[in-house]
């Protein structure tokens, strides 16, 4: 009974240690604009508030905004390709803003030379440049 009761513990300090190391470390919440479509490398549906575990992450995101043509009726989206967002991430909540965007020029601006504001709850601000596939695949090569 005792070496049946060792091996137990063991194995609950085993779990334990692992469940210790997922455990969700910060939260990144996107303006609706950028939606999130995956996290290193894992696809899924996601919200605008994300959770993940510190150190370097990978955010790949999608800019789309509806715009209102002469009409109030008529409009439409603005949708840029897959965008991705490198950032190291520590313990917290994050806050990601984007410049103001009020017209569709200004939309392509943007999804031409993307940049974010990456905001910590202490309020430290960093601006990111979103990178694109191309940039993405020109990283892996160096």
């Amino acid at each position: 009974m005792n070496i049946n009761m060792n091996k137990l513990s063991a194995l609950l300090v085993t779990i334990g240690l692992s469940l210790s190391f997922n455990t969700v470390a910060a939260t990144i919440t996107f303006p609706a604009e950028l939606e999130v479509e995956g996290i290193n490398g894992e696809h899924g549906q996601y919200g605008q508030t994300v959770e993940v575990t510190s150190g370097k992450q990978l955010i790949m995101v999608r800019y789309r905004e509806m715009f209102h043509g002469p009409s109030a009726d008529s409009g439409r989206f603005t949708t840029s390709n897959k965008l991705y967002l490198q950032a190291d991430i520590k313990q917290g909540e994050y806050q990601v803003s984007l410049p103001d965007i009020h017209s569709e020029i200004a939309a392509h601006q943007f999804i031409n030379a993307p940049q974010i504001m990456l905001v910590d709850s202490q309020g430290n601000t960093e601006t990111k440049t979103l990178l694109t596939n191309y940039q993405m695949m020109a990283l892996l090569i160096e």
